[in-house]
């Protein structure tokens, strides 16, 4: 993190800092252009920004972005849809760091995927999805998330 100065020359903060110790990491208070940058320093997930920004599907493979996309599209856009997912994934919200941990593991969780995934492919026809996407998706669903399976269970299977 950097902090600007008033000469206009910046310095780097030592170690990862929250911008709530800014004025103790800096020795004065924070000024709204200090907050402005610390927010560009952020990168959740999903990032409003006039638009949503989904920063992870660039981090997918082939086979799995276009069903991200098509999922997030479709719950993103279709109130039915986002109605349906909501309910189970209400019972998993702040569950995130279980969620990274395990996967799809812990059954609340699975079972709010499966819900999502379900009502994205009921959604997709809906909006002019190709039968190709529709499969796609849907074959993703009960090849990995239906069963709780990391894509990366597929490599460990093809390493051996």
């Amino acid at each position: 993190m950097l902090v600007n100065e008033s000469d206009g020359s910046c310095r780097q903060m030592a170690g990862a800092q929250r911008f709530r110790d800014f004025q103790l990491a800096t020795g004065r208070p924070p000024t709204l252009d200090d907050l402005a940058y610390h927010a560009t320093t952020l990168f959740p997930p999903v990032r409003p920004r006039g638009f949503m920004e989904i920063r992870y599907l660039d981090a997918l493979g082939p086979v799995a972005w276009p069903v991200a996309v098509a999922v997030s599209y479709a719950l993103i856009v279709d109130d039915e849809a986002a109605a349906a997912a909501a309910g189970d994934a209400m019972a998993v919200a702040g569950q995130w760091a279980e969620a990274a941990r395990c996967g799809l593991a812990p059954p609340p969780i699975r079972r709010a995927a499966v819900a999502a995934f379900r009502a994205a492919v009921r959604a997709l026809p809906r909006h002019g999805a190709p039968q190709s996407l529709i499969d796609q998706v849907t074959d993703y669903a009960v090849r990995f998330v239906e069963p709780g399976r990391s894509p990366a269970a597929d490599l460990l299977l093809e390493s051996r």
